[in-house]
């Protein structure tokens, strides 16, 4: 288990695209297949070619990625239990907990981040323990954004679920609009964001909780997937939107010159790999504005299990800090961040 420690920064480097918001091409959902295709099989021959050579998984996932973290311009990794250096705020992450809280064992920390999925189903009651948890961690500051698991905070499924015949899940289909209309208020013990900004300790924070149809390209059409703004194919889950614009619109919200970004989801080829599908399921269109637009310090997300772990471009550091495994089990360390103080702050 380590810690991030960020070092004084220098100014950023330029940036060769002129800032704009990102329009997508009308490959936009070619170009994700590829990347789910061969693309990536160099790769994944370069790991299991490891693990057949006798090195474990994990240090194999070292060999790819590690390397790129060491090139990462003031950034290293430190013990987990080195103290806090002066003039720094400790951050530190979770995500996709799943109701499943009461076995973390939470490091010291200044901020809370948690970039979503805290509930199986966004069932109030699930709300309200999670809230409960949240007012006994002693963190100056708790930010949470939704994920796909929290049915309940999208409005808009839940709207379109009232219509349906059927549900899978009945104690979700169950619940009547005065069950859900406020739910984002039992939060009272966090910061909640959902396509919004905060600023604390002089840290501007931005966080939203969309995320890409989960593996549809291997069921759907690409013009099918086009017609639709929105995906309540009621086998589905909440703040899914099909790639492409649907998605794109909903990035353009994120402003310029944050410090930090909370989605839900990856970026695609960040943490985004989904072995039992053969898949990076990441959103190509977030890359784009990560890297072409935004450029924040730190990404912050979750959504995938598999990714749990850190990855750089060179200047964003990209942190998957899923606690649950693919199999449910919350066994994922936090992952922990030291940012020096903005000036004035």
């Amino acid at each position: 288990m380590y810690i991030l420690q960020f070092k004084e920064e220098s100014p950023p480097p330029p940036c060769e695209i002129e800032k704009q918001r990102i329009v997508p091409t009308a490959s936009t959902l070619e170009l994700q297949q590829g990347f789910n295709g061969a693309t990536w099989l160099i790769l994944t021959i370069s790991f299991l070619v490891a693990v057949k050579l006798g090195v474990s998984s994990i240090l194999a996932e070292k060999f790819l990625f590690v390397s790129a973290l060491l090139k990462h311009l003031g950034v290293d990794p430190i013990p987990y239990d080195t103290p806090k250096p002066a003039g720094h705020t400790r951050f530190v992450c979770i995500s996709d907990t799943h109701s499943r809280t009461d076995g973390i064992q939470m490091p010291y920390g200044d901020i809370l981040l948690h970039t979503g999925d805290f509930t199986e189903l966004g069932l109030p009651s699930e709300v309200k323990k999670f809230n409960d948890w949240l007012g006994n961690l002693p963190y100056e500051y708790k930010i949470v954004i939704a994920g796909n698991h929290e049915l309940t905070f999208d409005k808009e499924f839940m709207a379109d679920l009232v219509k349906q015949d059927y549900y899978r899940f009945p104690s979700v289909s169950k619940l009547k609009p005065e069950d859900f209309d406020n739910v984002q208020s039992l939060l009272t013990n966090s910061i909640y964001l959902q396509d919004s900004e905060v600023t604390v300790k002089g840290f501007r924070i931005y966080g939203a909780p969309w995320y890409p149809v989960f593996c549809s390209l291997n069921h759907y059409s690409p013009s099918a997937l086009e017609s639709r703004t929105r995906t309540p194919w009621f086998n589905g889950w909440g703040f899914n939107l099909p790639r492409g614009q649907s998605l794109l619109d909903k990035w353009n919200l994120i402003p310029e010159g944050i410090d930090i970004l909370m989605t839900h989801g990856p970026p695609l080829g960040f943490r985004d790999w989904v072995p039992k599908e053969l898949q990076r399921v990441g959103c190509v269109e977030l890359l784009n504005t990560v890297q072409r637009r935004v450029r924040p310090k730190l990404h912050v997300f979750g959504g995938i299990h598999e990714g749990y772990g850190i990855m750089t471009d060179g200047y964003t550091t990209y942190i998957n800090a899923s606690t649950c495994t693919v199999s449910f089990q919350p066994t994922n360390p936090p992952i922990i961040f030291d940012l020096p103080n903005p000036q004035g702050s």
